[in-house]
């Protein structure tokens, strides 16, 4: 018999699709489809795909000018409302230091005068007033030693206390440029002689802003707190 004689459609048909059975029967013309030719591309719309005009907006991508002065105006507002606050809130934790020493200072007065009955002067210290940085405070050769009193560390205020003449009244106070502004900020504590009468602070404080026994701002400067 010759070679395909004899076999049905049908036999054909199975010999084309037997697995081992080596180059398969294709008729003329066959296209032999891949199973990834019907796979979608991931990701829609290839590169190459996209239009010229598509792919000029993703290059220009980026701020603008306008975009870049908002931020920069919002930077400036934020500023302008952050560093004054700051500022304010340092010059604050500085004077906080005269507060704290002066009521020290009246306890170790009071100590004092308990023992010897009359209150101690004692000539500012340190003896100029310093600016924006702290200055050393030196008990030892300071009439705060007599006293057995002095501040922790350094200070950024001057420390002074003026005795009246029947040495019962005396006047506690502290002065410091802090902002170095030029302007002085006093504090002071005041207690009165034995007539009632109030002295001016060794260091500058005006005891026309105080009241008897009160410890507070004694004086005009450019600093507000």
């Amino acid at each position: 018999m010759a070679p395909g004689e004899g076999f049905t459609d049908r036999q054909l048909a199975c010999d084309f699709h037997r697995p081992g059975s080596g180059a398969a029967l294709r008729s003329p013309g066959h296209k032999v489809s891949s199973p990834l030719a019907d796979l979608p591309i991931l990701g829609g719309v290839s590169d190459d795909t996209r239009s010229p005009r598509s792919r000029r907006h993703r290059a220009r991508s980026g701020f603008t000018i306008i975009e870049l002065m908002i931020v920069a105006a919002i930077i400036g507002v934020v500023s302008a409302i952050a560093i004054p606050n700051f500022l304010r809130y340092q010059s604050n934790a500085k004077t906080a230091e005269a507060k704290t020493n002066l009521g020290a200072l009246r306890v170790a007065e009071e100590a004092y005068f308990s023992e010897h009955g009359v209150h101690l002067a004692a000539n500012p210290e340190p003896p100029l007033i310093p600016g924006t940085v702290q200055a050393d405070f030196d008990e030892v050769g300071s009439d705060f030693a007599n006293l057995g009193w002095s501040p922790e560390g350094r200070v950024y205020f001057s420390y002074g206390v003026a005795l009246s003449a029947d040495q019962i009244g005396y006047t506690a106070d502290a002065g410091a440029d802090t902002d170095g502004d030029g302007f002085i900020q006093f504090w002071g504590y005041a207690y009165p002689d034995g007539a009632g009468a109030l002295i001016d602070g060794a260091v500058g404080c005006d005891v026309s802003f105080l009241q008897a026994n009160d410890l507070g701002r004694c004086g005009i400067d450019g600093t507000i707190f």
